[in-house]
């Protein structure tokens, strides 16, 4: 259900419930990677209404406006993205949805907003970065609540196509490295492009 009524990026539909029209947003699995793991069997992203989410890797505020659907009133993201260009559009973004905080900065830094955001239940992380563990696990450290989840998008080059295992395991083994002591809860693979995107859903011991 869209929580911000007359303003989607995507198509619509608004029946009748009652006196009061509902609108319900669709979510284009080609355009965001989370839908993509849900239409993919993972069941638990750990994001429900009340929810407070650090978004890592915004971008323009597509899957955000998601979120913060599946958020609503009594929840909060914090949506972190490093490019000035993508930045205005996230920001235009949270001007229509008061439970979107932008921050437009490197999350390679989590000291630099780290008087901006509060504790959090779940980080999700879409950075693409070869340093996405290092990354992940600073922003955790800092945020991330005693008991609380991240989920991140890992990104395999063309070639893993054919064997995405190591892939997948190389980055989990690099989660061990920066801050060890994690439960794998689920994966799922999302095809796009010449990209595969592995998508692991950790939670803390």
């Amino acid at each position: 259900m869209n929580w911000a009524p007359r303003w989607a990026p995507l198509t619509r539909a608004c029946p009748q419930d009652g006196d009061t029209k509902v609108e319900y947003r669709a979510w284009n699995p080609f355009r965001s990677k989370l839908a993509a793991a849900i239409l993919g069997g993972i069941d638990q992203i750990h994001i429900r209404p009340g929810t407070k989410v650090l978004y890592l890797g915004a971008a323009s505020g597509t899957t955000v406006s998601h979120v913060s659907d599946i958020v609503g009133p009594e929840g909060l993201v914090y949506a972190v993205e490093f490019s000035h260009r993508s930045g205005r559009d996230l920001i235009n973004v949270a001007k229509k949805r008061t439970n979107v905080i932008p921050v437009i900065e490197d999350a390679r830094h989590p000291h630099k907003y780290r008087m901006l955001i509060g504790m959090v239940d779940v980080i999700f992380a879409d950075v693409a970065q070869p340093d996405q563990s290092r990354i992940v696990a600073l922003n955790a450290h800092n945020f991330l609540r005693n008991g609380g989840h991240f989920v991140i998008s890992i990104k395999a080059p063309p070639e893993a196509e054919v064997t995405p295992l190591p892939a997948f395991w190389g980055e989990f083994s690099r989660f061990w490295v920066f801050w060890g002591g994690f439960l794998l809860k689920e994966r799922e693979k999302k095809e796009a492009g010449s990209l595969i995107n592995k998508l692991i859903s950790l939670g803390g011991n």
